[in-house]
């Protein structure tokens, strides 16, 4: 058989929470600046609609009835998630219901935490992925993420804008107990021949990056494991188990092992990697153009000191555009 109830009315439905909540009619319509009759007439309509009764009119202050307790505590949820859900709508300029944000591993271990302070000023609803820039991408590319951080450059989108954060110079990373002395003409090649080369996985860009550069530069490696995280790299470092070639954020993800590693510059010509943040809809641009000069912001006034603290040559390989893009 059929329901014959229909979904109440949610103008009806707030009033009956005023009620209910003041336990008096004459209460709720000066709360809510209309008539006790109104407000008797609103409720009394909703209970018809809903084939039950409410409140209990006899008793004063009014009591609710089981149906009326149960519609108290369940509709107040749902009636506040479908206002917010109607505002979102139509925001007020400059606010973004939603924003889901791609980060990649080198931004979201030094940018992230105050850059999302910032974002939430905009923002109610923030959803950040991190991870391997290929999967990133993929997802960016699906729609699935507004607004991506990364060093992938997305040469054959014409459509995308972008803003640049900062650029890069990839370090010879290599162990603390390496005894050979440190020139830019030999280190890379006697790194090759004494120890395991150690990469990322099929994942990352950087992978990708570095391995051209040795194989344009001649220089035979002994395979090392492969890593997902710039951690667990500077960790195998620092232990003697080989050598890798990073860039100054992710070097700096290294943390505790820090102590155990050298740096040293990649003979000319280097790679160098750069930051940008690329946004696809008109929607976001707007937002897109905010996080790149907050990104500008935050890598001056924050990443290259920590950079600096640690080693001046971290801080030396890092470095802004001279303007917006």
């Amino acid at each position: 058989m059929t329901d014959k109830r229909r979904f109440p009315d949610p103008q009806e439905l707030a009033i009956f929470l005023e009620v209910a909540k003041q336990r008096s009619f004459s209460q709720a319509a000066l709360r809510l600046g209309v008539t006790t009759s109104s407000v008797s007439q609103s409720v009394t309509h909703l209970e018809k609609s809903l084939d039950a009764t409410l409140v209990n009119r006899a008793h004063r202050p009014i009591e609710l009835t089981c149906a009326g307790d149960r519609l108290y505590r369940k509709s107040g949820p749902i009636l506040n998630e479908l206002e917010r859900t109607v505002r979102e709508l139509k925001p007020a300029p400059g606010f973004y219901p939603e924003v889901r944000l791609g980060l990649s591993e080198s931004v979201s271990g030094t940018l992230s935490p105050c850059l999302l302070q910032k974002i939430r000023t905009v923002s109610n609803r923030i959803t950040v992925s991190t991870g391997f820039t290929n999967t990133l991408a993929k997802n960016f590319q699906n729609g699935e993420i507004d607004i991506l951080i990364s060093g992938r450059t997305f040469v054959n989108e014409a459509d995308l804008w972008r803003g640049t954060i900062f650029t890069e110079e990839f370090l010879l990373l290599f162990p603390e107990s390496w005894g050979r002395p440190v020139t830019e003409e030999n280190t890379l090649d006697s790194l090759a021949r004494d120890l395991p080369f150690i990469t990322y996985n099929d994942q990352s860009d950087d992978k990708s990056l570095v391995r051209r550069l040795l194989r344009a530069k001649g220089v035979p490696i002994i395979a090392g494991p492969r890593v997902e995280s710039s951690y667990s790299m500077v960790e195998l470092v620092s232990e003697g188990k080989g050598w890798a070639v990073m860039a100054p954020t992710n070097i700096y993800r290294g943390g505790l092992f820090l102590s155990g590693v050298r740096f040293a510059s990649l003979p000319s010509p280097g790679l160098k990697r750069t930051q940008k943040v690329l946004a696809r809809t008109d929607e976001y641009i707007p937002l897109a153009g905010r996080i790149a000069g907050w990104c500008r912001e935050l890598c001056l006034s924050t990443v290259k000191p920590r950079l600096k603290a640690l080693s001046s040559k971290l801080d030396e390989a890092v470095f802004l555009p001279p303007h917006t893009p």
